[in-house]
């Protein structure tokens, strides 16, 4: 049998080397990441272009430009109504508190803003009376009664909107 001798010094001095490669590989890996993570951001490779405070191609001359619209831009939104052309106008009045949590909500100012409602208004006002018609007399009592009626009053409606004035 051939047995191989290696004497107890450098048997020991092979481990505390073996150590050293494994904690300096660790080390090596430990310093990819920091930099990866600081080139690409919180998110990794994952992060938005919008979290990303310089691109890769944006030009030198760009770089320290304020991103947005100019300050003097008017913009092209829609235009707010005036109080005189609104169907409706609605003040919606608010507490002082939250109404989930109970804190108190602090005063920012407001903006006013126009709101095209869903609802098509101009069409609820003109069925507004025959609705309250309907509900007074109890309704149609049979289905040829309702259709009847729903004809009848496509045609008064009809007529007023091509004669407004008897």
């Amino acid at each position: 049998m051939n047995r191989l001798a290696v004497c107890q010094g450098c048997l020991e001095k092979q481990r505390i080397i073996d150590q050293l490669l494994e904690e300096n590989h660790r080390l090596k890996q430990q310093l990819r990441y920091r930099q990866r993570k600081s080139e690409e951001g919180f998110f990794g490779s994952s992060t938005p272009s919008s979290k990303i405070p310089v691109k890769a191609n944006t030009p030198q001359q760009n770089r320290n430009r304020k991103g947005g619209a100019r300050p003097d831009h008017v913009g092209h939104g829609r235009s707010s109504v005036d109080a005189a052309s609104a169907d409706r106008i609605e003040e919606i009045d608010i507490d002082e508190t939250c109404p989930i949590c109970g804190t108190v909500l602090q005063d920012k100012g407001y903006e006013e803003r126009s709101v095209i409602d869903s609802r098509p208004i101009r069409a609820e006002r003109e069925l507004r009376p025959t609705v309250i018609a309907r509900k007074i007399s109890f309704g149609s009592q049979s289905d040829a009664g309702a259709s009847t009626r729903e004809v009848l009053m496509s045609l008064v409606y009809a007529m007023k909107k091509c004669f407004p004035d008897p």
